[in-house]
């Protein structure tokens, strides 16, 4: 079996505190999403606590992350890789 998969970045962020919220508009309703969440720095730990995935009116989907870092502050990249769903 063989399928193409797409890889996507967010270039680093810094979480101020040790809960927190994101949003990303990367989801594709038409194919199967993987997220991540990694930390960028030595001795942290990052804990993804929640995640949803949610459409507006068109169907443009959004996900969102409650994400806890240990300790805070600190760097995070977010990635995510998409394959099509066929």
């Amino acid at each position: 079996m063989s399928f193409e998969a797409d890889f996507f970045k967010v270039t680093d962020v810094i979480q101020e505190t040790p809960s927190a919220n994101w949003t990303w508009e990367m989801a594709d309703i038409n194919s199967f999403m993987v997220h991540d969440v990694v930390p960028r720095q030595a001795n942290q730990t990052v804990a993804v606590t929640g995640r949803t995935i949610s459409t507006d009116d068109d169907l443009n989907p959004v996900a969102s992350f409650t994400v806890t870092l240990t300790p805070a502050p600190g760097l995070l990249t977010f990635m995510a890789i998409r394959i099509p769903a066929s």
